[in-house]
């Protein structure tokens, strides 16, 4: 995507200056590109000049809330930290992974084949490669795949059907699992593939490839496979890396702090004859000190305790955490700590927090994040008077909607004209600038401007 402005403004390079801040050239081509694959809308002048008032309002009900004290608020400094870890992250991963990729002529041809092609798999899961290769070695001694998934998925459909999983296209399973159907003859079966889930072992029935595939459908289709193809090799390349490093590792854990963390997180008791007894307390500061888990090179290996577990739990998605329900998956998420760790401790060695770019994608992402904040604040003081859900009704007949959906979508049309009218106060508290030239002036590869 190629940009070109015309000209330039008193602040330099940018559409708009808000509250003493320009919104620069390359910020919003960028905001602007994401806005339009998210919704698929077309590049148009009224969706340019939409989008810049929506920028527009997120800027000035951030700045709201930092000049009114946010920033000195412990959750600030706690999304402030969240953030700057997962930046990190993205910063090492796009300069040390990611501007190494490339795709091929042949990467395109392959995706042009797969989203025309159908394929029909069954398979056999497992949570470890253990089991995953016990299940491949009964197959070979010629177990039915019937029978193993009897007892591979216990009383459900997949037990029922010998693990048939349908008729499945292009990015519709996990990209391992994906990769080696579309790699499979008929009636071959997989050694065991690592997914995001465990281990599968997959086994192909049917593939059907549409016939005909022309030059002229793969040229019109060519564009959006190029970044596709690429977000799909990134996601694959962290997948490997973040094996490998999990590999590196040789994770051991400590079983008694592991047992009571577990017991902990599900609710549940250590052992059964301890039924009736409570939930483990996490504030006991000697368990808190306990040896959780043991990593890292033979000469350098490393001990988390239980509180170290926890300082890094906390930056992770609250609903990661709630998923965690049972000792294999609470395994893989200590194990996706560590990687995590590895990968910060690469790039803060690699001093990517250091640099310009760094700092604008922070301070852009804090922005987004105060707006968050400043918007649930203000839907949260907005209530739903009786009479409006009456007019709604006397307006709209008596539809099927119950009244808490009703009430919904009029608190959710309630909060935007709250937000309208605080962007207007806000408008007149702070200056704000638009040069619609430099909006107008943009070009970007692919799309009329």
């Amino acid at each position: 995507m190629l940009l070109s402005s015309c000209g330039g403004t008193p602040e330099g390079d940018a559409v708009a200056v808000v509250a003493g801040r320009p919104i620069g050239v390359e910020e919003y081509r960028t905001r602007y590109m994401d806005f339009l694959l998210s919704s698929g809308l077309p590049d148009e002048g009224t969706h340019r000049a939409a989008y810049l008032e929506q920028l527009i309002t997120l800027k000035l009900m951030a700045r709201y809330a930092i000049d009114g004290g946010l920033a000195a608020e412990p959750v600030y400094r706690f999304a402030e930290e969240r953030l700057r870890r997962k930046l990190l992250v993205a910063a090492w991963m796009r300069r040390a992974v990611y501007d190494t990729l490339a795709v091929s002529e042949e990467d395109l041809a392959d995706m042009f084949v797969r989203i025309n092609t159908t394929v029909t798999a069954r398979h056999l899961y497992a949570p470890t490669r253990a089991a995953a290769d016990t299940l491949y070695e009964r197959l070979l001694r010629g177990a039915s795949f019937e029978a193993l998934a009897r007892e591979t998925f216990a009383d459900t459909a997949l037990a029922r059907s010998g693990g048939h999983l349908g008729s499945f296209g292009f990015d519709e399973m996990d990209p391992a699992f994906e990769d080696v159907a579309f790699a499979l003859s008929p009636g071959e079966f997989s050694p065991p593939v690592r997914t995001a889930q465990g281990y599968s072992i997959v086994q192909v029935e049917e593939r059907f490839t549409k016939p005909l595939l022309t030059e002229t459908e793969f040229a019109a289709q060519k564009n959006k496979m190029q970044w596709y193809a690429l977000e799909r090799k990134r996601r694959q390349a962290r997948a490997a890396l973040s094996a490998r490093f999990l590999e590196e590792a040789a994770l051991s854990y400590h079983a008694p702090a592991f047992n009571r963390l577990l017991a902990q997180i599900t609710n549940t008791p250590d052992r059964p004859e301890d039924a009736a007894a409570p939930a483990p307390d996490l504030e006991d500061a000697a368990w808190l000190r306990d040896p959780l888990a043991t990593f890292g090179p033979p000469r350098n290996r490393r001990t988390w305790s239980v509180s170290d577990f926890r300082e890094r739990a906390r930056y992770t998605d609250p609903r990661q955490r709630g998923r965690v329900r049972d000792a294999e998956m609470l395994r893989r998420f200590v194990g996706g700590l560590i990687v995590q760790e590895a990968l910060l401790e690469n790039a803060r060695r690699a001093r990517v927090d250091r640099t310009p770019e760094f700092a604008r994608a922070l301070d852009r992402a804090m922005e987004e994040w105060a707006f968050e904040y400043a918007w649930d604040r203000l839907a949260r003081n907005v209530a739903v008077p009786e009479d409006s859900v009456r007019a709604w009704y006397e307006t709209y007949g008596e539809p099927a909607e119950p009244p808490a959906l009703v009430q919904a979508r009029l608190r959710e049309r309630m909060t935007d004209e709250a937000l309208r009218a605080r962007a207007r106060d806000l408008r007149a508290r702070y200056e704000v600038k638009i040069y619609p030239e430099m909006v107008s002036g943009l070009h970007i590869s692919g799309a009329a401007p």
